[in-house]
């Protein structure tokens, strides 16, 4: 399980004790945690942390070509990292690259000549795509369509005149309720 910031480490003093806390939990349920750092350090506190990153013994994931430089074991060489040819990976092998997860931009051609040139090296592939199907649920599905499609499941199904919508609140013990409003 990969864990940390990649994008934007303004983030990271938000939310280090929560990631302390899931790595603690993920790794008493028997799971690896990979500590994934940032693809493009731009303050001193970024560089700091990419730093302290990388004295680490653990396994981590690699976005920026400046975390190379402590690096002094295994590692993997995340999605940001850059790497287009089997030439800057077998130099990222070199250096302990154990793990590679290639751009995204690489084609599958690409990657294959790499899986070739490294049989030992693993590969984990990082898409995006579309999705096969979507699913849309609703609390209250009003009716009234604008867009082609409809809620394939709701909690309840109303007919509203237009100068009222309904509001969701709660009863003096708690539970929630619906209540209709004039607009």
């Amino acid at each position: 399980v990969y864990l940390g910031e990649v994008v934007c480490g303004k983030r990271s003093p938000l939310t280090e004790h929560a990631l302390a806390g899931a790595a603690e939990r993920l790794t008493d349920a028997g799971k690896i945690v990979v500590w994934s750092g940032l693809a493009l350090p731009a303050t001193i506190r970024d560089r700091k942390a990419i730093a302290a990153l990388t004295s680490i013994p653990d396994l981590i994931e690699i976005n920026d070509v400046s975390a190379l430089l402590g690096r002094k074991g295994p590692f993997v060489a995340g999605p940001l990292l850059n790497a287009y040819n089997e030439g800057a990976v077998e130099e990222l092998a070199r250096l302990g690259c154990v793990r590679l997860c290639p751009n995204v931009e690489l084609s599958l051609e690409a990657i294959g000549e790499i899986a070739v040139r490294r049989p030992g090296l693993e590969i984990e592939l990082f898409a995006f795509g579309r999705p096969a199907s979507v699913t849309l649920a609703v609390l209250v599905d009003r009716g009234g369509r604008q867009l082609p499609f409809e809620p394939a499941l709701s909690a309840a199904r109303i007919t509203l005149p237009s100068q009222e919508r309904v509001a969701l609140g709660r009863a003096d013990d708690g539970r929630f309720q619906f209540h209709f409003e004039r607009v």
